[in-house]
């Protein structure tokens, strides 16, 4: 394109992010999830069958301030879209009670 329009492109190197794995226990999770009320679980079941980002944000965002860490890995989790993990943990809790 340069020899027929004397368009020059200028590139950007790219940085790729790469999230680590949170460190987190899993029985911790499950334990903490358990604790929160039944309510509120099954709503972050229905946000998170329905896909609707902004509700299972805010429900995460509503745990930041107790349980930082169950958030963090949560949030971790939807960002990545990984919704049947989230499932998997509420299904997890759901068995022990």
């Amino acid at each position: 394109l340069h020899q027929y329009l004397g368009v020059t492109f200028t590139y950007e190197d790219v940085v790729h992010v790469v999230h680590e794995p949170s460190s987190i226990d899993f029985a911790d999770v499950i334990g903490q999830l358990a604790e929160l009320p039944s309510g509120w679980r099954d709503e972050l079941r229905q946000a998170t069958l329905l896909g609707y980002a902004s509700q299972i944000n805010t429900m995460i965002n509503s745990l930041r301030t107790g349980m930082p860490d169950i958030a963090e890995h949560l949030q971790q989790l939807a960002d990545s879209y990984d919704h049947q993990s989230i499932l998997a943990l509420l299904d997890q809790v759901e068995a022990l009670e």
